[in-house]
């Protein structure tokens, strides 16, 4: 089993940084598309702590543990900000919905990114703890 914990401060430009530490990670595990979808959903469920959780406040701690093993890539994201519910989080679909995908015009502007998240990876789980006890999405893509 191969694991790395990272430490990161709440800034975008960190967030390709430790993608491609854990791409590099992952990528020997899994195939090209599925390194490619852990990558979507990691970078994508990072963007969200920065915008949502600390409301693009800079030099915030974002944890991200991952786990390999024989079975399945597991990544977990700590962070201590305003997080959403856990029931939110559940009523967010798992699918894109997209009317038209060759009219990029239509396409919202956000509100995609659990719908993004959701689809990339083959489970999630969420918990809220807030400012004391941390907030976690559990992302888990199977091998």
């Amino acid at each position: 089993m191969s694991s790395a914990h990272f430490r990161i401060s709440s800034e975008y430009e960190n967030v390709g940084t430790i993608c491609a530490d854990i791409l590099q990670l992952v990528s020997a595990n899994v195939s090209e598309q599925k390194a490619n979808e852990v990558h979507i959903g990691l970078s994508e469920a990072l963007n969200n702590v920065i915008e949502h959780s600390y409301q693009e406040r800079s030099g915030q701690p974002i944890e991200v543990e991952c786990n390999v093993d024989p079975s399945a890539i597991v990544i977990n994201i700590s962070d201590f900000g305003n997080g959403m519910s856990e029931d939110a989080f559940l009523a967010r679909p798992a699918e894109l919905c997209i009317d038209d995908p060759d009219d990029l015009e239509s396409l919202p502007e956000g509100g995609m990114g659990i719908a993004l998240i959701k689809s990339c990876m083959d489970k999630t789980s969420y918990s809220r703890g807030g400012r004391e006890h941390g907030n976690r999405l559990t992302l888990v893509k199977n091998r």
